[in-house]
C-alpha cells in the first residue's frame, strides 16, 4: 500500500466529516461557490471566506465581508478594497479565483496575536494501527494579511506561548488542548472510513474570540516541522511501510 492517500477537495474531505456527529457542531457552514451562495452566506455570516476547493498553502483566499451599510469589503493578501457593490465583488472574485470550483465558507473572528489573526495546527498520524495526535502549534499570520500559512509568510509558534500570546489563561489552554486532540482524532476516524489510505494529517483549527475551536481543514498530506523526534519516527514508519 503506498504511504500516503491525498485527498485535495476540501468539499468531499468535508463530506466525510459531516457524517460524524460529534464534529458537525465544529464546521463551518461550506457551499460551493456561486453568486446567489455567495449572497446568501453573507447575509447569513457577514462575514466569508472563499477559497480554491483544490488549494493549497493558503493561496488564493480571499475573506468578503458585508458592512452594515449594505457596502463590502474584500482583503485578499495583504490588499483592501471597501466600499464595493455586490457586482463588483463578483468581477474581483472572478480576476482572483480562476479556478474550476471554489468554496464559500462561513468566516470565523479569529482570535488574534495583537492584531495577527491565529489558527490551530493539530498532527495527526498513524504510523501503525492507531491514530494518535502527535504535535499541536500555533500558526501566526504575517501582518496585514489573513491567512496563517507557512507559504503566505506565517510563522509557527510553541502551542501554549501562542496561546499565552493571544491572552488565553492556563486552565483554558489545558481544557483547550483535550478538546483538539479529542476532535482531531475524530476527525481522522471520519475520514479514515472514507479514505482507508490516509496515514498523516494536519487539522487546521480556527479560534473563535471566545475561545470556540472549528474546523476550518484537513489536509491529507502536511508539512511537519522538522526536529520533533516523535512526528519524525513515526513519519520514517509511514514512508517506508
Amino acid at each position: 500500500m503506498a504511504p500516503y492517500q491525498v485527498v485535495r477537495s476540501k468539499m468531499a474531505k468535508l463530506s466525510a466529516l459531516l457524517q460524524d456527529p460529534e464534529l458537525v457542531p465544529y464546521l463551518p457552514e461550506t457551499v460551493f461557490y456561486s453568486p446567489e451562495n455567495l449572497e446568501r452566506m453573507l447575509k447569513d455570516h457577514t462575514l466569508v471566506y472563499v477559497k480554491p476547493d483544490k488549494g493549497r498553502g493558503g493561496e488564493r483566499v480571499v475573506a468578503v465581508q458585508l458592512n452594515k451599510d449594505g457596502r463590502y469589503r474584500v482583503h485578499y493578501k495583504t490588499h483592501i478594497q471597501d466600499n464595493m457593490t455586490f457586482d463588483a465583488v463578483r468581477a474581483y472574485l472572478a480576476g482572483v479565483m480562476q479556478v474550476k470550483k471554489s468554496i464559500v465558507q462561513q468566516g470565523i473572528k479569529l482570535l488574534r496575536v495583537k492584531s495577527s489573526p491565529i489558527d490551530l495546527r493539530v498532527h495527526i498520524q498513524k504510523p501503525f494501527n492507531k491514530w494518535e495526535v502527535t504535535g499541536l502549534l500555533v500558526k501566526i499570520a504575517a501582518p496585514g494579511k489573513i491567512v496563517t500559512n507557512l507559504h503566505s509568510g506565517g510563522t509557527l509558534v510553541n502551542f501554549k506561548e501562542g496561546l499565552a500570546r493571544a491572552g488565553l489563561k492556563r486552565r483554558k489552554v489545558v481544557k483547550l488542548t483535550d478538546k483538539l486532540i479529542y476532535l482531531g482524532e475524530r476527525a481522522a476516524a471520519a475520514l479514515n472510513k472514507k479514505y482507508s489510505g490516509l496515514r498523516e494529517l494536519g487539522v487546521d483549527f480556527a479560534l473563535d474570540q471566545e475561545g470556540r475551536p472549528w474546523i476550518l481543514e484537513v489536509n491529507t498530506r502536511p508539512q511537519f516541522p522538522k526536529g520533533d523526534k516523535r512526528v519524525d519516527q513515526y513519519h520514517r514508519i509511514i514512508v517506508n511501510k
